[in-house]
């Protein structure tokens, strides 16, 4: 690196934000604390978000109209994945079914046996399904509630 390149800033989670609640260590953005997982159920590092909206998709397979909005999403995200990430709370009745539904899709997934999902329907203010709520991973500020 250059003497005049700016040295990448490691990732603060913001605190007071939606965003704080992911990290259950409280402390660090890395895997240890951290209650979110990939497809495959393995743990992914908060700095990976560093950058990037974050929609907290509120959602579940049993709800018709969640079936319908999860491919168009999907497809979002896949387009944007670069600049927007989705992170599934489920509200399914157990974690296959959660996996069921969100296999394929690229979606992040909040661990299905966290109370996490619970505080960000709280936090949120999350009173229906789906509810899409993106936020600024850096800042933690709410962009658009959906």
């Amino acid at each position: 690196m250059d003497e005049h390149e700016a040295s990448p800033r490691p990732y603060q989670i913001p605190s007071n934000s939606p965003m704080s609640l992911l990290n259950e260590d409280g402390e660090s953005p890395g895997v240890p604390g951290c209650i979110l997982q990939d497809e495959e159920g393995q743990p992914v590092n908060l700095a990976s978000l560093q950058g990037k909206l974050v929609g907290f998709y509120f959602s579940a397979g049993w709800c018709p109209p969640c079936r319908s909005f999860s491919p168009q999403l999907s497809f979002f995200a896949k387009q944007h994945h670069q600049h927007f990430q989705v992170i599934f709370v489920s509200s399914d009745r157990s974690q296959a079914e959660m996996e069921d539904f969100t296999r394929g899709k690229g979606f992040l997934r909040v661990r299905w046996d966290s109370s996490v999902g619970g505080q960000l329907v709280q936090y949120l203010g999350v009173s229906m399904l789906p509810t899409l709520v993106v936020c600024n991973a850096d800042t933690g500020h709410v962009v658009t509630h959906w």
